[in-house]
């Protein structure tokens, strides 16, 4: 069976790549150019995160800043295998501060791996993604691997135990017409 998927729709997260700079004034004629890629589930969202790192990292307001482009990445899904991730990020807590983590993902693509550390320090932190600010996220190799949690499926020849072949049959329904009581 040869699948090719195209896009996949249903993920939550897309990846953009968006430069930015400062408005020009006459003190700056030619600002520097900034550039980020950032997870966001479509463009306003993106430039939203964009602008909010700006701030947080090299004073800039919102205001004084102009969006020179904003490109989506598309990734090729049609090679359908699966690579392992590692992500590099810093996520803001329940009481307010600041913590750095790594965590390893094994994924078909660089969003969907970004998709599952959300939903992963959502349920296990209570994280919202807007918390969650990655700083890197790389593909790694088998040897590369930290996490035993991940290196285990990553081994060549894994296999899945299937424990019930046949389904569930409950004995409570009974067959319409059958006289139980004579």
């Amino acid at each position: 069976m040869n699948l090719i998927v195209a896009s996949n729709p249903n993920l939550g997260v897309k990846e953009y790549k968006i430069y930015g700079s400062k408005i020009p004034t006459e003190q700056e004629a030619f600002p520097q150019i900034y550039t980020m890629n950032i997870f966001a589930k479509n463009e306003i969202v993106a430039r939203s995160k964009f602008l909010k790192q700006l701030r947080i990292k090299h004073k800039i307001k919102a205001s004084a800043t102009v969006i020179l482009r904003c490109e989506e990445n598309k990734e090729d899904y049609s090679n359908m295998s699966v690579q392992n991730y590692g992500i590099k990020f810093v996520y803001r807590s329940k009481n307010g501060t600041l913590l750095n983590m790594y965590k390893e993902f094994r994924a078909i693509s660089r969003c969907d791996a970004v998709d599952s550390l959300f939903n992963d320090m959502a349920s296990k932190h209570k994280v919202k993604k807007s918390e969650i600010f990655i700083v890197s996220i790389n593909q790694l190799e088998k040897n590369d691997l930290l996490r035993q949690r991940v290196a285990e499926f990553a081994e060549e020849g894994v296999q899945y135990p299937i424990f019930k072949k046949e389904l569930a049959v409950t004995k409570d329904l009974v067959v319409k017409g059958t006289k139980l009581f004579d």
